[in-house]
């Protein structure tokens, strides 16, 4: 973790040890704030100059941030954790087009959405991907590198089911080492299908969730019912 606080700063401030990082990171580091939910402030960096730049961006605003690895995802699911069980697993599914090797990039984006959404094109410009690329038949481009529903990721809840009993495993167990009761785990699946926990939060949000229809409502308002219950009955 990095801050501006003078009690806490090294003689040797923190630019060092964050190049450091970025070295040992592999040369792709996500800069991540302490603060806010749902991806936002979230920054990817592949150069030192990048690295700079997105720095003193996130510095501009807070006053403490985490520099991350980034780690090539296929996968995140969400796990929320209520009294040693799990009460939902479901998948954040990255929208994604699929080239058919006529049509160009924004012909595809625009028989996705009715309005694109502009943090679509900052990200295509961010790739160098031109609105004007014709993608080749069956290629799947994704229109974000988070996973996170705010940001336009889908919400899957038909998975796997031994998938799912790992997702659960290694939940729990993480949700138990901390001495956590209600949480929300976030589970990463890697390109070599590698599960790992990059996130335990205390709050529980289901907002974004609640919102992807009727099931999904239903389910978020008996989350949240069972826990008001069992909090009472502490």
């Amino acid at each position: 973790m990095f801050h501006l606080y003078p009690d806490y700063l090294s003689e040797k401030g923190n630019w060092i040890r964050m190049l450091d990082l970025f070295e040992k990171y592999g040369h792709k580091v996500v800069i991540k704030p302490n603060e806010g939910t749902g991806g936002n402030g979230a920054l990817l960096a592949s150069s030192i100059p990048e690295l700079e730049l997105h720095v003193h961006k996130t510095l501009k605003s807070r006053n403490t941030f985490c520099l991350c690895p980034y780690v090539e995802i296929q996968d995140e699911y969400r796990v929320i954790v209520l009294g040693g069980q799990t009460e939902l697993i479901y998948k954040k599914a990255i929208p994604v087009i699929t080239g058919d090797g006529k049509s160009t990039v924004l012909e595809l984006l625009s028989g996705l959405y009715e309005e694109i959404p502009a943090r679509i094109f900052t990200y295509l410009e961010e790739k160098g991907i031109s609105l004007h690329d014709v993608p080749v038949d069956q290629a799947a481009l994704k229109l974000n590198w988070k996973h996170n529903l705010g940001l336009g990721a889908g919400v899957w809840l038909d998975i796997d089911p031994i998938l799912k009993k790992r997702i659960e495993t290694l939940a729990l167990a993480a949700a138990k080492e901390i001495g956590i009761q209600f949480a929300s785990v976030d589970v990463v699946c890697d390109i070599q299908g590698n599960l790992s926990i990059i996130e335990i939060n205390s709050g529980v949000m289901l907002v974004n969730f609640s919102m992807h229809g009727n099931q999904e409502y239903r389910i978020a308002k008996g989350i949240y019912t069972k826990a008001i219950h069992l909090m009472m009955e502490e």
